[in-house]
């Protein structure tokens, strides 16, 4: 039986040049394709999320009034602060039923901000009655609640007598008739609104 022939002892010039420049083609096709298909496949990044406490540091131009017991005006400041914290979307740190979540980072970040924005909108009287070591922003929110609504009745009663009391003065028409309105405002949040006094004819 005839023996096969032997392959050639030599190449054709340039030979293994070529060769090599196939292969590295090739070699660098599939690995393009491959980092684009890797590409594609990969969803987008998902971008941190911020909130509300991170961006605002100054919370007076959104609670421009600071909440005093002498001015009668919690009414109007809570109404105020529960605006802004609708639309932080953070009402449920105030809310009755809210429970703790310190396993959550932002939760804690969130609830720390708003007590640090409520002692800043109260006056220095207020802050020494409602602060606490360790309250969240949902207790400090009842104690206040607690603070203006407690004892409706004898409250109730002072504000009567002072609204009574309230005399015009030198005060310009505009500013008394808005002091005698704060008055019946936080006498009508108590349930308890003030009656007209009209004249009877002679």
């Amino acid at each position: 039986m005839a023996n096969a022939p032997a392959p050639p002892l030599s190449s054709p010039p340039g030979y293994f040049k070529r060769r090599a420049a196939i292969v590295a083609a090739k070699v660098a096709a599939a690995t393009a394709s491959s980092a684009s298909t890797s590409t594609l496949a990969l969803p987008p990044p998902i971008p941190p999320s911020i909130s509300f406490t991170d961006t605002i540091s100054d919370i007076s131009p959104y609670i421009p009034i600071t909440l005093d017991l002498a001015a009668h005006n919690y009414y109007h400041w809570r109404h105020l602060f529960d605006v802004h914290l609708g639309r932080c979307n953070l009402r449920t740190h105030a809310a009755d039923e809210s429970l703790p979540q310190l396993h959550d980072p932002q939760w804690v970040k969130d609830d720390l901000n708003i007590i640090q924005w409520i002692y800043v909108r109260v006056s220095t009287e207020i802050l020494n009655l409602v602060h606490c070591d360790g309250a969240s922003a949902a207790d400090l929110w009842a104690a206040l609640r607690q603070l203006f609504q407690d004892n409706v009745d004898a409250r109730a009663n002072n504000l009567h007598t002072e609204l009574q009391n309230t005399v015009q003065g030198d005060s310009p028409v505009g500013v008394y008739y808005q002091r005698l309105k704060v008055i019946a405002d936080e006498l009508r949040e108590l349930g308890d609104p003030p009656t007209i006094q009209r004249n009877q004819p002679q």
